[in-house]
């Protein structure tokens, strides 16, 4: 992490974006289009709400081949009053690292300019995975409710029954 903080002590966590989204304003038009628009979300970093991604735990961790490139898909599972899953799809996949163990659900993440496109950091209880692509789309996948942000790849049809 460049600017959110993660401190650890006696069995608990303290997570600080507050850096990360002072540099955000100043700097999101510098993030590739669908990767600004997940880290301007107004959920995306509002540890309260049930649509943030914070506390979902690693699930699983795909890529393929295609004509433009890697990409790479992201799965973690929800928590709480959240749908199953938050799908992460990389486009245009330059790097994928993972260190440590992911378990123990999300902390935090931060997305921030590459020379390839974007930066994306995730940091769990136990380590941490990047991915460095193109692009990135981001969404809940499964049952939610009519305001839940949905998974811009899923075809699953939305509480009203109109296909995404």
């Amino acid at each position: 992490m460049r600017y959110a903080t993660v401190q650890f002590s006696n069995g608990g966590t303290t997570t600080d974006v507050r850096p990360y989204l002072a540099w955000l304003d100043a700097h999101a038009d510098e993030l590739p289009p669908s990767a600004r628009a997940f880290a301007l979300d107004a959920e995306h970093y509002n540890f309260t709400h049930q649509w943030c991604p914070r506390s979902a735990s690693f699930d699983q961790l795909s890529t393929r081949f295609t004509d433009d490139g890697l990409v790479g898909t992201l799965v973690l599972a929800g928590y709480g009053g959240a749908p199953p899953e938050f799908v992460l799809r990389y486009d245009g996949v330059s790097r994928i690292e993972l260190d440590g163990d992911q378990d123990g659900g999300l902390l935090v993440d931060e997305l921030l300019p590459h020379a390839d496109g974007v930066s994306h950091e995730l940091v769990f209880r136990g380590g941490t995975i990047t991915v460095v692509a193109r692009d990135l789309t981001a969404g809940w996948r499964g049952e939610a409710g009519p305001q839940s942000p949905r998974d811009p790849g899923s075809a699953a049809p939305t509480s009203s029954g109109s296909a995404t």
